[in-house]
């Protein structure tokens, strides 16, 4: 699947693609020069009555975050360069740090909590245990926002804590 990538001035930058199978090599691949530490994919879709920008790694989270009616953009990668940081803060909206819930999803959580507390309001999300009611049996929590249910992303989002 093929994702188009917008400067926040609607400047087409280049396509970044992702296979739907697991198994193929690269599941990532850009094309037409596509600098993506240099930009945020989805940028030229928040609009000014967004409250919020939510940030997450991966396509297919950007996808059912968009999917499911939130203003997100994706870095791409498990983290955030000075160029993504800088359009954030031109953007000048409150960020809510939607990382996947892995270590490289934490360790990208906190260099955004570093890279820009003092520029714009943040939260961080907490992803759900997914313990059964009535059981002693836990499901495994979600990796990542595209594993979530819809009803567990309005919670995440809700109950976000300020960091």
């Amino acid at each position: 699947i093929l994702f188009p990538v917008f400067t926040d001035q609607n400047e087409l930058v280049g396509f970044t693609g992702r296979a739907v199978k697991e198994r193929v090599d690269p599941r990532v691949r850009d094309y037409h020069g596509l600098q993506k530490r240099q930009c945020l994919l989805g940028i030229h879709l928040i609009k000014q009555e967004d409250p919020y920008i939510v940030i997450v790694e991966g396509l297919f989270d950007y996808a059912y975050m968009v999917q499911n009616d939130y203003p997100a953009v994706a870095t791409m990668f498990a983290g955030l360069t000075s160029q993504q940081k800088a359009i954030l803060i031109s953007i000048g909206k409150p960020v809510i740090l939607m990382y996947d819930n892995d270590l490289a999803g934490q360790d990208a959580t906190d260099g955004a909590v570093k890279a820009l507390r003092k520029y714009l309001p943040l939260r961080k999300v907490s992803y759900p245990s997914r313990a059964r009611a009535g059981s002693r049996r836990r499901d495994p929590p979600p990796k990542d926002p595209a594993t979530c249910t819809p009803e567990e992303l309005d919670t995440m989002i809700s109950t976000a804590k300020i960091v």
